[in-house]
């Protein structure tokens, strides 16, 4: 569970790093650099938007009451390659995969 905390607080922290004083205009910059193609453009901004309500209602980073608990290892593994999947391409795409 820790690598998935720590990959999530990840992308808290990128969806900043653009714009670091408005995290919407920030995101709006980052996949508009990642995408150029509109289709493909609209498929990461959906992809985005769930990663972050999934982050928002479950216990992923916080646990609070009325968050949804991941049941088994093979949830916490497809969060954590969903997730994966969009940093990286995000990384490669802006020049930050270091």
């Amino acid at each position: 569970m820790d690598g998935l905390e720590k990959l999530w607080d990840a992308w808290e922290r990128l969806k900043t790093i653009e714009d670091p004083t408005d995290k919407k205009n920030s995101v709006t910059k980052l996949l508009d650099r990642a995408a150029a193609e509109p289709n493909f453009r609209q498929a990461l901004e959906r992809e985005a938007v769930a990663l972050t309500e999934i982050g928002n209602k479950y216990m992923i980073r916080h646990s609070e009451i009325g968050k949804i608990q991941i049941q088994t290892i093979a949830q916490m593994d497809y969060f954590f390659h969903r997730l994966f999947a969009l940093i990286s391409l995000l990384l490669r795409a802006t020049g930050r995969e270091g």
